[in-house]
């Protein structure tokens, strides 16, 4: 269940992420259920997991049974990975208006929530991960100059985004990051058999 505008606290939730191959596609499906276990930091968790119970076939009927909503995904960083070595990850969603950008930091250390930061756990087999973005909409046009290298990744942060990755990082390195990507990613909405909410995303890569 989603609502508009920002919340003025993290609103309890779950979510299970389960990942298949088909055909050299990467199949995401994200299961929006009821009150996670309690957690510290207590904020919503988004639980990644691998299912093979559905066979290619089904997964494809069930692709196909929905319009998709498409988007191209970039993530930048160094060509040594500063990024992600410090769990720090800057992603570009180019949709078909607009484009979304997205600082994430995802650290064991992270214990209260950093200002103006959405916040939530990466729940794994083998761990949970604190994980808090800041996110920013520019143009697709902008967005698209940057992926290609026309522009600099400067022009699309904006100043809290700049700030946090400097402070993040230890130093202004964006003008050090290169582009990794565009993947093609196909999301739909859906509700399955038992009333859970379902968002199946699709990576072509």
């Amino acid at each position: 269940q989603e609502q508009q505008g920002r919340p003025q606290r993290p609103k309890a939730g779950h979510d299970l992420g389960m990942t298949k191959d088909v055909g050299g596609l990467v199949v995401l499906a994200l299961l929006v259920s009821g009150l996670a276990r309690a957690q510290t930091p207590n904020w919503p968790s988004e639980v990644a997991g691998q299912v093979c119970l559905q066979s290619s076939a089904e997964i494809l009927s069930l692709v196909n049974s929905q319009s998709p909503e498409k988007m191209q995904v970039t993530y930048f960083d160094t060509l040594k990975l500063d990024g992600q070595r410090r769990g720090v990850y800057l992603r570009v969603r180019v949709r078909e208006s607009k484009a979304e950008v997205t600082v994430k930091w995802r650290h064991e250390t992270i214990t209260q929530m950093p200002a103006d930061a959405d916040c939530e756990l990466d729940v794994t087999r083998e761990h949970t991960m604190p994980s808090c973005s800041w996110e920013s909409t520019v143009s697709k046009s902008a967005a698209e100059s940057v992926i290609r290298g026309d522009s600099g990744l400067a022009t699309i942060l904006d100043a809290g985004q700049l700030g946090t990755l400097r402070d993040l990082l230890g130093a202004d390195l964006t003008s050090q990051m290169i582009a990794f990507g565009p993947v093609s990613v196909e999301r739909r909405r859906m509700t399955g058999l038992d009333g859970e909410k379902w968002r199946l995303e699709i990576w072509d890569v």
